[in-house]
Protein backbone atom coordinates (compact mmCIF):
# COMPACT_ATOMS: atom_id res chain seq x y z
CA UNK A 1 0.00 0.00 0.00
CA UNK A 2 1.15 3.30 -0.97
CA UNK A 3 1.02 5.95 1.56
CA UNK A 4 -0.93 9.05 0.54
CA UNK A 5 0.84 12.26 0.78
CA UNK A 6 -1.15 14.68 2.84
CA UNK A 7 -1.38 18.32 1.98
CA UNK A 8 0.60 20.51 4.24
CA UNK A 9 -1.62 22.42 6.59
CA UNK A 10 -1.31 26.14 6.57
CA UNK A 11 0.26 27.23 9.77
CA UNK A 12 -1.51 29.71 11.94
CA UNK A 13 0.31 32.97 12.03
CA UNK A 14 2.35 33.03 15.13
CA UNK A 15 2.55 36.14 17.22
CA UNK A 16 5.88 37.78 16.79
CA UNK A 17 8.07 36.98 19.67
CA UNK A 18 8.30 39.80 22.07
CA UNK A 19 11.66 41.36 21.87
CA UNK A 20 12.61 42.90 25.14
CA UNK A 21 15.08 45.67 24.87
CA UNK A 22 16.72 48.35 26.88
CA UNK A 23 15.86 52.01 26.86
CA UNK A 24 18.45 52.61 24.13
CA UNK A 25 16.96 49.86 21.93
CA UNK A 26 13.47 51.28 22.43
CA UNK A 27 14.75 54.74 21.49
CA UNK A 28 16.24 53.34 18.31
CA UNK A 29 13.05 51.37 17.49
CA UNK A 30 10.79 54.44 17.87
CA UNK A 31 13.32 57.04 16.66
CA UNK A 32 12.84 59.07 19.84
CA UNK A 33 15.06 60.40 22.59
CA UNK A 34 15.30 58.99 26.12
CA UNK A 35 13.32 61.85 27.67
CA UNK A 36 10.51 61.37 25.17
CA UNK A 37 10.42 57.63 25.95
CA UNK A 38 10.23 58.37 29.67
CA UNK A 39 7.47 60.95 29.12
CA UNK A 40 5.53 58.46 26.99
CA UNK A 41 6.02 55.78 29.66
CA UNK A 42 4.13 58.08 32.06
CA UNK A 43 1.34 58.32 29.45
CA UNK A 44 1.07 54.55 29.12
CA UNK A 45 3.89 53.27 26.92
CA UNK A 46 4.10 49.56 27.76
CA UNK A 47 7.06 48.57 29.92
CA UNK A 48 8.10 45.02 30.64
CA UNK A 49 10.00 45.95 33.76
CA UNK A 50 12.29 48.65 35.03
CA UNK A 51 14.54 49.63 32.14
CA UNK A 52 13.15 46.94 29.79
CA UNK A 53 10.66 47.58 27.02
CA UNK A 54 8.87 45.30 24.57
CA UNK A 55 9.95 47.15 21.43
CA UNK A 56 7.19 45.77 19.14
CA UNK A 57 4.45 46.51 21.69
CA UNK A 58 5.92 49.99 22.19
CA UNK A 59 5.94 50.60 18.44
CA UNK A 60 2.26 49.54 18.15
CA UNK A 61 1.31 51.66 21.15
CA UNK A 62 3.19 54.67 19.76
CA UNK A 63 1.44 54.41 16.37
CA UNK A 64 -1.95 54.37 18.11
CA UNK A 65 -0.81 57.30 20.30
CA UNK A 66 0.11 59.38 17.24
CA UNK A 67 -3.18 58.50 15.52
CA UNK A 68 -5.07 59.62 18.62
CA UNK A 69 -3.15 62.91 18.70
CA UNK A 70 -3.91 63.58 15.03
CA UNK A 71 -7.59 62.87 15.60
CA UNK A 72 -7.68 65.24 18.60
CA UNK A 73 -6.14 68.02 16.50
CA UNK A 74 -8.55 67.48 13.63
CA UNK A 75 -11.66 67.16 15.80
CA UNK A 76 -11.39 69.20 19.01
CA UNK A 77 -13.41 68.56 22.12
CA UNK A 78 -16.70 70.47 22.49
CA UNK A 79 -15.27 72.28 25.51
CA UNK A 80 -12.59 73.86 23.34
CA UNK A 81 -9.70 71.34 23.37
CA UNK A 82 -7.20 71.53 20.52
CA UNK A 83 -8.24 73.44 17.45
CA UNK A 84 -7.16 71.84 14.22
CA UNK A 85 -7.50 72.97 10.65
CA UNK A 86 -10.78 71.15 10.09
CA UNK A 87 -12.38 72.60 13.22
CA UNK A 88 -11.12 76.07 12.34
CA UNK A 89 -12.58 75.72 8.86
CA UNK A 90 -15.95 74.68 10.34
CA UNK A 91 -15.93 77.74 12.63
CA UNK A 92 -15.11 80.06 9.73
CA UNK A 93 -17.87 78.56 7.57
CA UNK A 94 -20.37 78.92 10.41
CA UNK A 95 -19.40 82.59 10.92
CA UNK A 96 -19.67 83.24 7.19
CA UNK A 97 -23.14 81.66 7.10
CA UNK A 98 -24.25 83.76 10.09
CA UNK A 99 -22.99 86.92 8.40
CA UNK A 100 -24.89 86.11 5.21
CA UNK A 101 -28.07 85.46 7.21
CA UNK A 102 -27.72 88.88 8.86
CA UNK A 103 -27.21 90.56 5.49
CA UNK A 104 -30.29 88.82 4.08
CA UNK A 105 -32.39 89.80 7.11
CA UNK A 106 -31.25 93.40 6.71
CA UNK A 107 -32.24 93.38 3.01
CA UNK A 108 -35.65 91.97 3.91
CA UNK A 109 -36.13 94.76 6.42
CA UNK A 110 -36.15 92.53 9.49
CA UNK A 111 -33.22 94.44 10.96
CA UNK A 112 -32.85 98.20 10.98
CA UNK A 113 -29.51 99.96 11.20
CA UNK A 114 -28.66 101.98 14.28
CA UNK A 115 -28.07 105.05 12.10
CA UNK A 116 -31.62 104.85 10.65
CA UNK A 117 -33.17 104.48 14.10
CA UNK A 118 -31.16 107.45 15.32
CA UNK A 119 -32.29 109.63 12.40
CA UNK A 120 -35.91 108.58 12.81
CA UNK A 121 -35.83 109.22 16.55
CA UNK A 122 -34.32 112.68 16.18
CA UNK A 123 -36.92 113.53 13.50
CA UNK A 124 -39.67 112.34 15.81
CA UNK A 125 -38.36 114.42 18.71
CA UNK A 126 -38.15 117.45 16.42
CA UNK A 127 -41.75 116.88 15.28
CA UNK A 128 -43.01 116.63 18.88
CA UNK A 129 -41.13 119.81 19.80
CA UNK A 130 -42.54 121.68 16.76
CA UNK A 131 -46.12 120.61 17.45
CA UNK A 132 -46.01 121.42 21.15
CA UNK A 133 -44.32 124.79 20.66
CA UNK A 134 -46.94 125.78 18.07
CA UNK A 135 -49.72 125.50 20.70
CA UNK A 136 -48.98 128.62 22.87
CA UNK A 137 -48.96 131.24 20.05
CA UNK A 138 -52.20 129.90 18.65
CA UNK A 139 -53.79 129.59 22.05
CA UNK A 140 -52.77 133.05 23.25
CA UNK A 141 -55.09 134.75 20.79
CA UNK A 142 -58.01 132.56 21.86
CA UNK A 143 -57.45 133.02 25.58
CA UNK A 144 -57.11 136.85 25.58
CA UNK A 145 -60.13 138.41 27.12
CA UNK A 146 -61.40 135.27 28.84
CA UNK A 147 -62.19 135.93 32.47
CA UNK A 148 -63.30 132.47 33.50
CA UNK A 149 -60.49 130.10 34.40
CA UNK A 150 -62.59 127.05 33.48
CA UNK A 151 -62.97 128.33 29.91
CA UNK A 152 -59.20 129.02 29.64
CA UNK A 153 -58.39 125.53 30.95
CA UNK A 154 -60.86 123.99 28.49
CA UNK A 155 -59.28 125.80 25.53
CA UNK A 156 -55.75 124.79 26.63
CA UNK A 157 -56.84 121.18 27.12
CA UNK A 158 -58.50 121.03 23.68
CA UNK A 159 -55.42 122.52 21.98
CA UNK A 160 -53.08 120.04 23.67
CA UNK A 161 -55.38 117.10 22.91
CA UNK A 162 -55.46 118.16 19.25
CA UNK A 163 -51.65 118.36 19.12
CA UNK A 164 -51.38 114.92 20.76
CA UNK A 165 -53.95 113.49 18.33
CA UNK A 166 -51.95 114.78 15.37
CA UNK A 167 -48.77 113.32 16.88
CA UNK A 168 -50.47 109.94 17.34
CA UNK A 169 -51.22 109.88 13.60
CA UNK A 170 -47.58 110.68 12.83
CA UNK A 171 -45.82 107.63 11.27
CA UNK A 172 -42.38 106.82 9.94
CA UNK A 173 -43.48 107.80 6.42
CA UNK A 174 -44.16 111.35 7.67
CA UNK A 175 -40.65 111.83 8.99
CA UNK A 176 -39.07 114.72 7.19
CA UNK A 177 -42.27 115.57 5.22
CA UNK A 178 -44.59 117.03 7.85
CA UNK A 179 -42.78 119.63 9.91
CA UNK A 180 -44.87 122.73 9.57
CA UNK A 181 -46.96 124.53 12.21
CA UNK A 182 -50.10 122.79 13.36
CA UNK A 183 -53.37 124.38 12.35
CA UNK A 184 -56.45 124.29 14.52
CA UNK A 185 -59.56 122.46 13.28
CA UNK A 186 -62.28 124.39 15.02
Amino acid sequence: MAKKKSKPRPRAKAKPKSKLGTLKQCEAGLHLGDRQIQRLAKEGLPKASRGLYDVEACRTWYIRYLQRKLHEKAFPDPDGGNTGNIALRHRLLAMEADLRELELAEKRGVFVSIEKVGKDLSSLVLEVKTRLLSVPPRLAAEVIGEKEIVVVQDKIERALNEALLQLSKFTAEHIGTETGPVTSRR
